[in-house]
């Protein structure tokens, strides 16, 4: 009985260990490689932000679009409110204080557009244009599309839109999307996840406009 319990522990160590070996590597295969967290993610530069000012980066050739909004535009998002296919601002993050919008899409590619005035013609009334993202100039072939807000916002009324712009189409795609994971990190980056976009997307570098 004695010699059993010698032999039991040496047998318990020695399946221990074994386990152990075996279950390193396979933990191991199951840590995220350097190459996946690069596909996964993208470190931006965020340092230049400045309050009132467009950032724009490109990612997977993709546009990304952050404004820290300053008190006028505060103010002109706040009139919009009434104005949009959908109210609320999931754009928002709280520890930027800032919109953060992805600006593409599968046919087309936004570009920020500053506050401007139309006046009013014989095709049409006066437009009041609050600033935000529409289809970029150089695109070679017109494609329907709505004009967003800083908020990332589809904007119904036509009063508040660029000429050209398409309302209709922002019934179905109310909002821009915004990041999934974002953090910002030290040395002033801002750590964004590409998950965010469709699969093709990053394939092809683009993404849909709005939501499906």
């Amino acid at each position: 009985m004695r010699r059993r319990r010698p032999l039991q522990w040496l047998f318990g160590v020695l399946l221990s260990g074994g386990l152990l070996a075996v279950a390193y590597p396979f933990a191991q295969s199951l840590a995220p490689s350097a190459r996946a967290w690069d596909d996964a993610f993208v470190l931006l530069p965020f340092e230049g932000v400045q309050t009132g000012v467009v950032k724009r980066w490109e990612v997977a050739g993709v546009p990304l679009f952050f404004l820290r909004p300053d008190a006028q535009q505060r103010a002109d998002l706040d009139r919009l409110d009434a104005h949009v296919w959908r109210v609320a601002r999931p754009a928002w993050r709280p520890e930027l204080e800032g919109d953060l919008v992805w600006g593409g899409g599968r046919w087309a590619t936004l570009a920020h557009f500053p506050p401007e005035v139309t006046p009013a013609s014989e095709w049409g009334r006066e437009r009041e244009w609050l600033g935000g993202y529409w289809l970029a100039r150089d695109l070679r072939y017109w494609v329907p599309t709505g004009c967003y807000d800083y908020a990332g916002r589809s904007v119904r009324a036509l009063q508040f839109t660029r000429v050209g712009c398409e309302t209709w189409v922002g019934e179905r795609h109310e909002q821009l999307r915004s990041p999934v994971a974002v953090e910002r990190v030290r040395g002033n980056g801002l750590l964004v996840a590409k998950y965010s976009l469709p699969a093709w997307a990053v394939r092809r570098g683009s993404v849909d406009v709005g939501h499906p």
